[in-house]
């Protein structure tokens, strides 16, 4: 059975039978019948009726077209398989994608299909995206190629527990088309606005309805690079590790983005409607933020480990001490809330009282407060969404070992410092703006249960606490400055190239005797040395399918019904092939003259590919005035010598010299 996964044929039947089964399942779905008022109907039965008239028997046409004409991406992917590529097939996969989504934006807007065709529908984009990773499989499976890299990350469980992060973050942002983006509490049954009631409730709300298939745009383009890069995970394991990053990076901002959303339709409809609206849409990005975590730890160790194993450190991490900065300054603009950030005390007589807005005040209060205090209310919403992204991003980075780490300690403390700036200067706004806004504060002070006697003159001075939060803010940054925290990127540059004043005479000494030993003068050379059993191997094989006793009227006639047949469908007589094998085996070296575009390069090309050769091109110039290099050149500075294209070339044909090499 595993045998199987290696012949391209298996995969060309298992793709085909899956475009087949996608098809009749589209073709259940349109027989189904409808719900609603067109209880007892089909998708196919209104079609039939086109004479009839009216949008959603127009549309039903449409979709039996549409899915009639589907049968050609079915040929062309029977004759793209038979021609072993792959551009049949992803027409076929965009076809099918496209004709789901066209029956999810019927459900959407019209709620007439029923929730077995709507389950249909979803096993069909799964059926779609498992042919998609059945396509890159198969594509990976004929050009796969293996090296010493891939087994050693192969020996170790890390690219599988990265799988399962991979997994969990998709299930993460699946929540959001059950949780809801935001809930209306009113007097009757509370109203929760959760997506995945477009699809099986029937929902109506535009505002929803957006939202889902924006979301489900989002998901299905998450779920087809998280195909793409599944497949690198049997392949290439670096480079799946890699992908990963983006797919964690993706369903994370994917989950910030909903939250946001959430978060801007509490605010609005609050507003607008003038009632108590909540939002729970926070609940997606908090489940990504644990995933982000144990991804980035992940990373961290993995990165570590390889260091290790490397018998030396050549790159020295960041220490926690940015980070704990970043903590500090969060936690000041954070506890800033507490703070009184306007302070209004009212002197009438020998008595004086005072109301405190405090942060949380500002924002819980805000639909009653002017709308000076509502912009307020805005900055704070802003400024705490940005500051925990920021630390977000500067933990992740640092447990990821982020390279560019203190550059974004760098960023999150000019974040944080220029919010606190922001709200303690709108405190002082009030307080320079005292007479403007006597008929406000007034207002405020009835708001807040200060009742003043009629008839008695009184006197309020506005005043704000939110400076201290600066000062802190402004002694935490000095702090920053004196310990260097911004100059950390410098100093793990030189000491990660063993530059640094604290390193002993002993161990600068046992250093230069390591890099001594690692010396090579000629890396490239080292490469293909490794791989001469490589070579051996696939020699081996080539010779199990040499012909024995071939003359050489049989050599010429193969290599030009070859010729014919092939991709380019070349044409030379046996005369032509006779000429070039007779001057092979002449001299070890021929010159094919003639004008540009006459086959030159064609020749020799399709010759060594008919006989299992190896065929390699040097690209150079017709002018004897050109400045490239041919054999390579060596620095005198790292003591290394290059070699160019034609050099390895002449290289490799001296390690397999029982290869028929051709150079031109």
């Amino acid at each position: 059975m595993k045998n199987l996964f290696k012949k391209s044929w298996f995969f060309s039947i298992l793709i085909l039978s899956l475009i087949l089964t996608v098809f009749l399942i589209n073709l259940w779905i349109m027989s189904l019948n409808l719900k609603l008022i067109y209880q007892g109907e089909s998708l196919l039965s209104l079609a039939s009726n086109i004479s009839s008239g009216g949008y959603i028997i127009i549309y039903a046409f449409i979709l039996m077209l549409v899915f009639y004409i589907s049968i050609i991406p079915i040929l062309l992917s029977g004759f793209s398989l038979f021609r072993k590529n792959n551009w049949g097939i992803l027409l076929s996969i965009l076809y099918n994608l496209g004709f789901s989504i066209a029956l999810i934006i019927f459900q959407t807007v019209h709620h007439y299909l029923s929730i077995f065709a709507i389950i249909l529908i979803i096993f069909n984009i799964i059926l779609t995206i498992g042919i998609f990773v059945l396509v890159i499989f198969r594509r990976r499976v004929l050009d796969y190629k293996k090296d010493d890299k891939e087994i050693e990350i192969n020996d170790s469980k890390f690219p599988i527990i990265i799988l399962i992060i991979d997994i969990v973050s998709i299930l993460a942002f699946l929540t959001t088309f059950f949780i809801p983006l935001y809930s209306i509490i009113q007097s009757g049954p509370n109203y929760h606005a959760t997506m995945i009631r477009v699809m099986f409730s029937g929902e109506t709300n535009i505002r929803v309805i957006i939202s889902f298939l924006v979301n489900f745009a989002i998901f299905l383009s998450v779920l087809l690079y998280f195909a793409d890069a599944l497949t690198h995970y049997f392949f290439d394991k670096e480079k799946f590790i890699n992908k990963s990053k983006t797919l964690i990076t993706t369903t994370f901002s994917a989950s910030v983005i909903f939250f946001l959303t959430g978060l801007a339709m509490d605010i609005y409809l609050t507003i607008s409607l003038n009632t108590v609206v909540q939002t729970v849409a926070f609940i997606p990005m908090l489940l990504m933020i644990i995933v982000v975590f144990a991804h980035a730890i992940l990373i961290g160790k993995n990165g570590s480990q390889k260091q290790l194993s490397n018998g030396r450190h050549e790159i020295k991490y960041s220490k926690i001490e940015p980070l704990l900065y970043v903590i500090l300054l969060t936690a000041i603009t954070v506890l800033m809330l507490l703070l009184p950030i306007v302070k209004i005390d009212i002197i009438f007589g020998s008595f004086t009282n005072f109301v405190d807005l405090t942060g949380f005040d500002i924002l819980r209060d805000y639909l009653s407060l002017d709308p000076g205090y509502r912009l307020i209310a805005f900055i704070l919403v802003v400024m705490l969404i940005s500051v925990g992204l920021c630390l977000v991003v500067a933990v992740t980075s640092y447990l990821s070992k982020y390279k560019r780490f203190n550059s974004i300690v760098k960023f999150a403390t000019g974040v944080n410092v220029f919010f606190i700036f922001i709200v303690s200067i709108s405190g002082y706004y009030f307080q320079i703006a005292k007479e403007i806004n006597e008929v406000l504060i007034l207002d405020i002070v009835n708001f807040y249960g200060v009742s003043l006697p009629n008839g008695i003159d009184f006197d309020y001075v506005i005043s704000t606490d939110a400076i201290y939060a600066l000062f802190a803010a402004v002694a935490v940054l000095i702090l920053m400055f004196v310990r260097k925290a911004f100059d950390r990127d410098e100093e793990t540059l030189l000491e990660a190239n063993g530059l640094a004043s604290n390193n002993t005479e002993s161990n600068n000494a046992t250093y230069d005797e390591e890099i001594d030993q690692a010396f090579d003068p000629c890396p490239s050379f080292t490469e293909l040395d490794a791989k001469v059993e490589q070579f051996r191997e696939d020699l081996k094989q080539r010779k199990t399918l040499k012909t024995k006793d071939a003359s050489l009227n049989e050599l010429v006639n193969f290599v030009v019904e070859y010729a014919r047949n092939s991709r380019l469908h070349l044409s030379y007589t046996p005369e032509d092939i006779a000429t070039f094998v007779s001057g092979l085996g002449s001299s070890r070296l021929s010159i094919l003259q003639g004008m540009s575009g006459t086959g030159k390069t064609s020749l020799p090309k399709i010759f060594s590919e008919a006989v299992f050769g190896n065929c390699e091109i040097i690209e150079v110039e017709s002018s004897w005035k050109d400045k490239n290099e041919l054999l390579g050149y060596y620095n005198e500075f790292s003591m290394r010598y290059t070699p160019k294209k034609f050099t390895l070339a002449l290289y490799k044909a001296a390690l397999n010299q029982e290869y028929l090499l051709l150079s031109f």
